[in-house]
């Protein structure tokens, strides 16, 4: 029985987070679109690098530029998990134009290029915290309605631990990380505990081999597969 709550819990999590793993980079483009008009979508992106000229570009470095100067107000003005996938798939958007726009073989544009790497440096060291705490926050209060505790440390919000009476059985505990771990890669955290008691010292830990938040990375897909600069 355990395992089978466990797993509707971890179920409308995931639905709620990530509507389809198909349809949450299309609905994140559409926002970006009617929000912030930063891009049209990724493969619209790399179309334009391959069917325009330098000015076309240099343009898309220039909005990226803008929109990781903008990224902390974005994240203020849409504190809730549809913000935290939106500014995720804009990282990811700005990786893609670093990579493609370094490769031009333009001094201009690679010069504009390296500026928008140093910008989305800057705004990832700022963002990737407070993703986090809202993604944490977001589980406190859906796991909390089911008796679970879950807690957020480390200097940068990248310790996650889940406190439950369930975590006393290890197909529990695997259960959860093999759900989670697609979100728990996207935003970076370092390590994931496992409790079944806030008594004693026992609990089972995951280290993640996730980049840097200073690292920019173009996923290749979802998950824990990156492409790093």
């Amino acid at each position: 029985m355990r395992h089978r709550l466990t797993l509707s819990i971890f179920t409308a999590i995931l639905l709620l987070t990530l509507p389809t793993a198909a349809n949450t980079k299309r609905f994140v483009i559409q926002q970006q679109v009617t929000q912030i008009g930063q891009i049209n979508t990724l493969s619209e992106t790399s179309k334009s690098f391959a069917d325009s000229g330098l000015v076309k570009i240099k343009a898309t470095i220039e909005k990226h530029i803008r929109a990781a100067e903008g990224r902390e107000r974005f994240i203020q003005s849409n504190n809730n998990t549809e913000g935290v996938m939106m500014a995720i798939s804009m990282m990811d958007a700005t990786a893609s134009v670093i990579r493609e726009g370094l490769n031009t073989g333009n001094k201009e544009t690679i010069a504009l290029t390296k500026e928008l790497e140093k910008k989305a440096i800057i705004s990832q060291e700022a963002s990737l915290p407070e993703l986090r705490a809202i993604y944490g926050n977001f589980l406190k209060e859906k796991l909390g309605e089911h008796n679970f505790i879950v807690a957020l440390s480390g200097e940068k919000r990248d310790v996650l631990s889940f406190i439950g009476h369930d975590f006393a059985d290890n197909k529990n505990i695997e259960m959860f990380q093999d759900n989670l771990s697609n979100m728990l890669h996207l935003m970076r955290f370092k390590q994931i505990k496992y409790r079944w008691s806030l008594q004693g010292d026992d609990y089972k830990c995951y280290t993640l081999d996730t980049p840097p938040d200073d690292k920019v990375v173009y996923h290749l897909k979802h998950g824990d597969n990156y492409r790093y600069y």
